[in-house]
């Protein structure tokens, strides 16, 4: 019983963060995001997907969240030196590797 409940918090909180940003009042984003929780976990209990696995995301999300604002950073920095050897504002010397195969 535990797993629809963390499904539909789960998916009820998602549902507030994404919505924050936009011109609609907090009664209509937790009313319309509880509706839309509750339809989806009513969906998935009757496909029998609520189970364990759908909701075992939602039960790890503070430690994944934590884990990808730490990674963000050095993610951040490889993309931009990526981008900046795309177009042509580093560049590194050609290097000639000799590899040794055998037949």
């Amino acid at each position: 019983m535990a797993a629809p409940i963390i499904l539909f918090v789960g998916l009820f909180v998602v549902w507030c963060l994404a919505a924050a940003g936009s011109g609609w009042s907090w009664p209509v984003i937790t009313g319309v995001g509880a509706a839309v929780a509750a339809l989806v976990v009513w969906v998935a209990h009757r496909l029998r997907l609520a189970d364990a696995e759908g909701a075992a995301p939602f039960a790890h999300l503070v430690q994944t969240v934590a884990l990808m604002c730490s990674r963000a950073p050095a993610r951040t920095i490889d993309a931009i030196g990526v981008l900046a050897t795309a177009v042509g504002a580093r560049t590194r010397a050609p290097v000639f590797v000799r590899l040794k195969l055998k037949p």
